[in-house]
């Protein structure tokens, strides 16, 4: 797909500035694994006859619930009449806390593989919650920030027939912390010491300790990626958007995703339902009113 930028996009919507949405407290949902999930669920008008897909958002690495992609795209689920989600994983954010107002562990043993049972576990709850008996047809688009895109598209593995399409923004692969994030010496305290903190300009949760669990788990979850994502479902769509001004996570990660989800398949078909598009002068964020209308429309095109 050739670059375009954002700046062409109708109508740019403008990131939430209402402090309603951000300020109303969490529903909690209990993993298997004991955390006390915190999400926010926002239901539609029911329509029997021709349900639209429900939005599960995924967040970035310590990016929360309340972030402007999570807030902007509630807005737009609200006026498109389309069920939506957003939650934090475990121990980040309102997850940190559980409903009865006592802490979670500490992130000392968390890894992304933890993270990706939240997600797993909380779409299965959303479906349920949904009501498989009013709206038996109703699937669910994940739409991923970041870590976010990379988790939306192994719960689609797993879920393949709950889930509708998948639309991934600056998409990353499980390694990126190391890759991307830590610096030399902070690997090497992590190989000396066992842990780090580590904090970013994208930090909403006030720094995390990184652990060499958590780095090999991220590692083995690389090792794991191809073989797994060369088997990807054909009736689930995906849509990779990043910018080509991303200094954080390179736009070719995207571009490489997208045809190691295209080997599954050499149909036209298949190639046609998964697509990368780039946007020349778009940053990591994706946050600007232009690329959130850029994404959002990319998600309607869809037509489910």
């Amino acid at each position: 797909m050739p670059p375009t930028s954002a700046e062409g996009a109708n109508n740019p919507i403008s990131p939430i500035q209402s402090e309603e949405l951000s300020s109303s407290p969490p529903n909690f949902w209990s993993t298997p694994h004991g955390t006390q999930l915190a999400y926010h669920y926002h239901d539609s008008t029911p329509d029997k006859l021709n349900p639209k897909a429900g939005i599960l958002f995924l967040n970035g690495f310590l990016s929360t619930m309340n972030g402007t992609k999570a807030l902007s795209l509630q807005n737009h689920c609200h006026a498109t009449g389309r069920p939506y989600c957003r939650f934090d994983y475990s121990r980040v954010g309102a997850s940190s806390t559980s409903s009865r107002g006592s802490k979670n562990d500490s992130d000392s043993s968390l890894t992304i593989s933890i993270w990706f049972q939240d997600a797993l576990s909380l779409l299965d709850h959303l479906v349920e919650l949904n009501g498989n008996n009013n709206n038996p047809k109703r699937q669910w688009i994940l739409v991923g920030s970041s870590m976010g895109a990379w988790l939306a598209l192994q719960v689609a593995m797993q879920r393949s027939e709950m889930v509708g399409a998948v639309v991934g923004l600056a998409a990353a692969y499980p390694d990126f912390v190391q890759k991307h994030l830590l610096t030399p010496k902070q690997l090497e305290q992590v190989n000396d010491t066992g842990s780090c903190r580590l904090t970013s300009q994208y930090d909403q949760v006030q720094g995390f300790e990184v652990t060499r669990e958590f780095l090999q788990d991220a590692q083995q979850l690389q090792l794991l990626d191809q073989k797994r994502l060369s088997h990807w479902p054909p009736n689930v769509p995906v849509r990779l958007i990043h910018g080509q001004a991303d200094v954080d996570i390179p736009w070719s990660t995207s571009a490489e995703l997208v045809k190691i989800l295209q080997s599954s398949s050499s149909s036209e078909d298949c190639h046609d339902a998964i697509q990368v598009h780039l946007i020349s002068d778009g940053d990591h964020r994706l946050s600007r009113p232009q690329d959130l209308q850029f994404w959002t429309d990319i998600l309607e095109e869809l037509g489910i």
